[in-house]
């Protein structure tokens, strides 16, 4: 029998580890792109909500005080503690948070007004799956919302060995097309929206767990890459800090009726 670390397993390892840093790493709160995702819901006040993947409950939280419900599914024990934690201190009453696989979403079928996730689908084996499930949980004409990283086509090679090591449990990250196809193929009326996610590369991996010698590699690689942006995240100096961009993408649209 393998004793190798399933990539479900990769994913509850790295995200037990990283309950904390994620809920408190700034760049994860940003309030501007947190909008994006609530406008891009329609929201008219009374709708029930999924936030698929939801983490320590950023999302879900923020979305709370507009809509009737959400819930919150993540298949990490420790990201639920936290997304609990949150609602209960921030007063979330409408907020519920239950621990479940994205692949199989633990939901009735047309269940949801609204389904969203975020910074989720480099995590997945299948996302076109994942997808489906996410329609599936949603009610005829509801939205769907997928916010994620989505390096260009020249770069994704390079920025995909770049996150497996900050980060084991990534897969690969799907290009602005590939998303904007996969999200065509099972929703209309598609919109799609760009925003580079700007981060502090030293305070991003302090907050990362890479395997032992990897944030040594991985500070060296981002810096060498000023001036080239082969990993395509926009890596530059600034007052003598380095910094990066993720390339992240929101596409939307409605479920067929």
């Amino acid at each position: 029998m393998s004793t190798l670390p399933s990539h479900a397993d990769r994913i509850r390892d790295q995200f037990t580890k990283q309950a904390e840093p994620f809920a408190s790493f700034r760049i994860h709160s940003q309030e501007e792109s947190l909008e994006w995702l609530r406008e891009e819901l329609h929201l008219s006040g009374q709708e029930r909500i999924l936030d698929a993947g939801c983490g320590p409950g950023l999302v879900a939280c923020h979305l709370a005080s507009h809509v009737g419900q959400v819930v919150g599914i993540d298949a990490t024990p420790a990201m639920i503690d936290k997304a609990r934690q949150r609602a209960a201190q921030l007063e979330c009453e409408n907020a519920t948070f239950i621990e479940g696989s994205m692949e199989q979403l633990p939901v009735p079928t047309a269940a949801f007004d609204g389904v969203v996730t975020r910074y989720t689908f480099h995590h997945l084996l299948d996302p076109s799956s994942a997808l489906s499930e996410l329609v599936r949980a949603g009610k005829p004409n509801g939205r769907v919302v997928v916010c994620d990283a989505a390096p260009q086509a020249r770069c994704r090679d390079a920025y995909d060995a770049w996150e497996r090591v900050r980060d084991p449990s990534h897969t690969s990250a799907l290009t602005p097309q590939e998303l904007t196809d996969l999200a065509q193929r099972w929703l209309r009326d598609v919109t799609v929206r760009s925003f580079g996610l700007d981060t502090d590369v030293d305070a991003l991996l302090a907050s990362s767990f890479p395997e032992p010698g990897g944030q040594a590699w991985l500070r060296q690689r981002m810096l060498s890459d000023v001036g080239r942006n082969e990993l395509g995240m926009d890596a530059r100096l600034v007052d003598g800090q380095l910094r990066m961009s993720f390339p992240i993408l929101i596409v939307a649209g409605s479920i067929p009726a």
